[in-house]
């Protein structure tokens, strides 16, 4: 499979959740890719990593607990599906607590 044929199915898994240009805007600026790192997310919405870091310790979305890396800090995957449902929460007018 090549790498166009991998984007085309990520945007068609993505299409229930484009319901708003921002959903756009966020999807399009992420990896085509079912798990993101913490950087994809923060370069995605313009937060500090440490508000990501807050939202999985508040478990806001599901990851995979990678370990630690050389710094100590803790390396997470995140799955894009849980990603997803939950940022439509937060940009979507009338779709949840912003």
């Amino acid at each position: 499979m090549g790498l166009q044929e991998i984007d085309m199915f990520v945007a068609l898994s993505d299409k229930p959740f484009l319901t708003s240009r921002e959903m756009e805007i966020i999807v399009s600026s992420l990896p085509s890719s079912p798990m993101l790192k913490v950087y994809d997310v923060k370069t995605a919405l313009g937060v500090d990593e440490n508000v990501v870091y807050n939202w999985i310790d508040e478990g806001r979305f599901s990851v995979l607990n990678r370990g630690s890396g050389a710094s100590g800090k803790k390396i997470y995957s995140i799955f894009r599906e849980s990603f997803l449902q939950f940022i439509k929460t937060r940009v979507i007018p009338g779709g949840g607590k912003k």
